[in-house]
């Protein structure tokens, strides 16, 4: 974990992106995990928080939420991802519907934009 202002952060990724990333943030002193989504459970148990950054790693939060109730969830919203996809694509509707979403997952958008 790296540990600044009180606050010890690592950030996760799929190992099919492992090389690329280390090779893009060779200079980061933030240490990585890499697994697959259904690893991240036993890996968030180190864990305060549990913050997506891509609409389709939104999904992965749902089953932390009943096996680790007391984690916070959150979803960080780096951009409008809809315009990351050509227009129409299916791609492009899901990252649309979970950014108006009012139900479950529209609920990890909430409580980032509340802290």
């Amino acid at each position: 974990m790296h540990a600044k202002n009180g606050v010890d952060v690592s950030i996760f990724n799929l190992p099919e992106y492992k090389n690329g990333f280390l090779q893009s943030y060779k200079h980061s002193n933030i240490p990585f995990v890499f697994g697959d989504p259904e690893n991240l459970a036993d890996i968030a148990k180190n864990y305060g928080a549990v913050i997506a950054s891509a609409h389709n790693s939104v999904p992965w939060l749902k089953p932390l939420e009943q096996l680790q109730p007391g984690l916070k969830l959150g979803y960080y919203i780096q951009g409008f991802e809809a315009l990351m996809f050509p227009e129409g694509s299916p791609e492009a509707q899901v990252a649309i519907d979970l950014y108006i979403s009012k139900g479950d997952e529209g609920l990890y958008k909430n409580q980032v934009d509340k802290r």
